[in-house]
C-alpha cells in the first residue's frame, strides 16, 4: 500500500477489497509465492533462502539508519537511538550473515 502511494510499486497492486480493506492483488502474490516456495522439495533449503534474505532486509535498514544519522543530521526524529547500538547491529549481522555463507551460500 505505502509503495503505491509513494509510487515505488504499480497502482495496481495497491487496489482495496472495498468492504474489507484488504489489498487484494497483493494477497494474490503472496499467496503464489508461498504456493512456489511450498512445492519445494527441500524444507532446508527454504530455511536457509528466508534467513539469506531476511538478514540482507536487516542490513540495509540498519545501514539506511546509520547514512541518515550521519549524513542528514538536520531531519527531525521522534526518537534517537544511541550511534553505537545499530553499528553493533550491523557488526553482528555482518558476523551471522558469514556464518551463513559458511554454512552453504547459494
Amino acid at each position: 500500500m505505502a509503495g503505491t502511494r509513494q509510487r515505488h510499486l504499480p497502482r495496481p497492486l495497491g487496489l482495496l477489497h472495498h468492504e474489507y480493506m484488504t489489498p487484494v492483488p497483493l494477497l494474490i502474490v503472496q499467496m503464489v509465492l508461498a504456493i512456489v516456495f511450498l512445492s519445494t522439495s527441500v524444507v532446508y533449503d527454504l530455511m536457509l533462502y528466508s534467513t539469506y534474505i531476511s538478514v540482507l532486509a536487516f542490513f540495509a535498514t540498519i545501514s539506511a539508519l546509520v547514512y541518515l544519522r550521519v549524513r542528514r543530521k538536520d531531519l527531525i526524529r521522534p526518537f534517537q537511538v544511541p550511534l553505537l547500538l545499530p553499528i553493533l547491529l550491523l557488526v553482528i549481522l555482518i558476523g551471522r550473515y558469514s556464518v551463513l555463507c559458511r554454512s552453504g551460500c547459494p
